[in-house]
């Protein structure tokens, strides 16, 4: 009778044992994914400033683009209703 209460105990033992290593590796890697993601993060947060920068400037040259070409159009029109 004791023997199977100390077997069990042992088991019980065992397992628990093996489920705090287990629990310590996933706490291990969810650490490192963690620490991974942070530092992706951080990067960005540098770059974002200038993406940020690059976009504006685009879009004001891509606007620029599209003045001039209303103001060949309205240049056009006008030269057609002269008489």
């Amino acid at each position: 009778m004791k023997d199977d209460l100390d077997n069990k105990i042992n088991r019980f033992d065992d397992r628990l044992d093996s489920l705090e290593t287990s629990q310590a590796e996933q706490d291990e890697k969810l650490l490192s994914i963690r620490e991974t993601t942070l530092s992706r993060c951080k990067d960005l947060e540098k770059k974002l400033p200038q993406l940020i920068r690059e976009i504006v400037d685009i879009r004001i040259e891509l606007f620029q683009e599209s003045l001039k070409k209303i103001e060949i159009l309205v240049s056009q029109v006008l030269n057609r209703l002269k008489p």
